[in-house]
């Protein structure tokens, strides 16, 4: 049986269709060199629906926040946060404890 999967560039609603279409409940989403990009599934499809609210950005992807303290030693998981993607970036200095 072949493998099912899609190829980017593709729109979430593209490979929604694609989904549907090969009747699969996850359909990985591949780069030029098979790399694995993105994983689209139903659930995903039925999260949507339940949760019309929840907060996304332009491509349809729950937006992602991590909260750090202000020290130095918080540097380098900033950064890593940033590499990752992190979307919003929270400075959570409790009454004033901070360096």
């Amino acid at each position: 049986d072949k493998m099912k999967f899609a190829v980017e560039p593709i729109s979430l609603s593209e490979a929604m269709e694609k989904l549907r279409q090969k009747k699969v409940a996850k359909l990985p989403i591949l780069n030029e060199g098979d790399e694995l990009v993105a994983m689209v599934s139903r659930a995903d499809m039925k999260k949507g629906r339940t949760n019309p609210l929840a907060a996304q950005d332009a491509n349809k992807q729950v937006l992602v926040a991590a909260a750090v303290v202000p020290r130095k030693t918080e540097r380098e998981r900033v950064n890593m946060l940033i590499e990752a993607g992190a979307d919003v970036i929270v400075l959570n200095a409790s009454q004033g404890d901070s360096e």
